[in-house]
């Protein structure tokens, strides 16, 4: 009984190894056949790039070749437009120092006509400032003339606004006569004396260029001095009829003295 059952037990052992083997058989035969295929297609395909290396690697070679004739070609260019250059600007420094040297001979050449030309404008120039000075003081000159000769005018039109009315009341009351001859105005009084009232006392003046009052006669001639003295006043102020009040009145202290 022990051995029919150790005996099955064993068949049941066999057929599960046998099996077993079986299919590792058939895997084993399948990735033979894989491998074959896989070394197949690598040695075609090895076969096939062998043939086609040589031709790419000549048309690379002619691309390289043509590419590198193409570069030759621009770099023997370059250099000739570099040599090209390197003349042309060596040429142009030579010109410029040409240009140099010449404008250097010509400013050498024109130094003392400059030199004389700005002495010469220099001097213009005080001369210039000299006139301006001379005119700025002739200007001063004639305003300052104008100036008097405006105040003369003044003086005179101050004075010539008496009426004649005023005039002849100041003739009767001063018992004047005023006589304007060629050479002077006279101014003749009368009713000086109380001894002699028709005796006439008289001043003649006269007027030069320059606007001043001159005496060329005094009678009595004793009082010529004071006349004087109040001629100076006259010639301040130009105030005739004040002076010829005063003169009345040296007249009388004259006469009555």
């Amino acid at each position: 009984m022990l051995n029919s059952t150790s005996y099955t037990h064993g068949a049941i052992q066999y057929d599960d190894l046998l099996r077993d083997f079986k299919e590792h058989t058939e895997r084993l035969k399948i990735t033979t056949a894989r491998l074959r295929q896989d070394i197949e297609a690598t040695r075609t395909l090895a076969i096939k790039e062998n043939e086609e290396f040589p031709v790419i690697e000549r048309e690379k070679n002619g691309m390289y070749t043509r590419q590198l004739d193409r570069h030759e070609c621009t770099a023997h260019i370059l250099i000739e437009k570099k040599i090209q250059l390197q003349q042309s600007i060596a040429k142009m420094r030579h010109n410029i120092a040409q240009n140099q040297q010449d404008l250097e001979a010509v400013r050498q050449a024109l130094a003392p006509k400059e030199l004389e030309k700005r002495e010469m404008i220099q001097e213009r120039a005080q001369q210039v400032e000299l006139l301006v000075e001379k005119k700025n003081q002739l200007y001063n000159r004639i305003r300052q003339k104008q100036q008097e000769q405006n105040k003369v005018i003044k003086t005179e039109t101050d004075n010539a606004l008496l009426t004649e009315l005023e005039l002849q009341t100041f003739r009767h009351a001063l018992q004047l006569e005023i006589v304007n001859t060629y050479e002077a105005l006279r101014f003749e009084f009368k009713c000086i004396s109380k001894q002699a009232p028709e005796k006439i006392y008289h001043v003649a003046l006269t007027i030069t260029d320059t606007d001043v009052y001159t005496v060329i006669e005094c009678q009595p001639d004793s009082v010529l001095p004071r006349v004087l003295k109040e001629l100076d006043v006259l010639n301040q102020d130009r105030e005739l009829f004040n002076f010829i009040k005063k003169l009345r009145k040296i007249f009388q202290q004259s006469a009555n003295a």
